[in-house]
């Protein structure tokens, strides 16, 4: 949950999401030793409040082609992975390449028809 595996590191797992926080919950809940309950709670009450903060990130994705391999682009700000909406029908991808303020999603593979829309967000 927490970035290498240290709530002292003040900083939660990009893959930390609210699921994550409501299964550990359950897991604390169960929890009978009293002492070790409130120390595991104090740690999830600190990952529930790193979630809850707001952050900020762009990216913004080069021209795309149909028939492009790619989408490429940049990001910048606090962007720990890309995922892409493909005709907003509820076809979510996750997987770009990050690197160095540049990314990379490989959509050759996914379905889409000219004159169709895809979206692209930041997600933590």
């Amino acid at each position: 949950m927490f970035t290498n595996n240290l709530p002292t590191s003040n900083a939660i797992k990009p893959t930390t999401n609210q699921k994550a926080i409501d299964d550990a919950q359950k897991a604390v809940d169960a929890v009978t030793d009293t002492a070790k309950k409130a120390a595991l709670q104090n740690n999830l009450n600190k990952a529930k409040e790193l979630l809850a903060v707001p952050t900020a990130g762009t990216v913004k994705p080069n021209e795309f082609t149909i028939g492009d391999k790619y989408i490429t682009g940049t990001y910048s700000g606090d962007v720990a992975s890309i995922s892409m909406l493909l005709n907003g029908e509820n076809n979510k991808f996750n997987g770009a390449a990050l690197k160095d303020g540049e990314f990379s999603f490989y959509v050759n593979d996914k379905k889409n028809q000219e004159n169709r829309r895809s979206n692209y967000g930041s997600i933590r």
